[in-house]
């Protein structure tokens, strides 16, 4: 009756763009990162390789937990994690994304596209 759940809230980028950098920018070194859920049964066991965000984990635990959902929360359990249920061509339910460093930037990705807008410090647009 143990549920772990394992989750990054960022990469490193180790020269795969050019730089090397602890999550400074939206690269998908940055934004690609793992979510291990181990002991529940509830879910199908294997690889789930839509983007998830981190505000479904709390959907996801009360799900797993058999508790009632939390209307306050503004993730859900994504389609396809569950056994019996396929898992959808395509995730079309957007994943936001925001990087506050030395360059600030917020991008969402919906499907196979990502869109990133950002400032340098100053404020200037990049």
């Amino acid at each position: 009756n143990t549920i772990l759940i394992v989750a990054g809230d960022h990469g490193e980028s180790f020269y795969e763009d050019g730089s090397v950098t602890h999550s400074g920018r939206l690269t998908e070194s940055s934004i690609h990162t793992g979510l291990v859920v181990w002991g529940a049964r509830l879910y199908a066991s294997g690889d789930y390789t839509h983007p998830v965000g981190m505000v479904d984990l709390g959907p996801m635990v009360l799900d797993l937990a058999s508790m009632p959902e939390y209307r306050g929360f503004q993730g859900s359990v994504p389609e396809g994690v569950r056994p019996g249920e396929d898992a959808p061509a395509e995730r079309r339910r957007p994943v936001f994304l925001t990087a506050k460093s030395t360059v600030f930037e917020d991008g969402v990705i919906e499907g196979r596209w990502k869109f990133v807008a950002g400032a340098l410090g100053s404020g200037e647009r990049i």
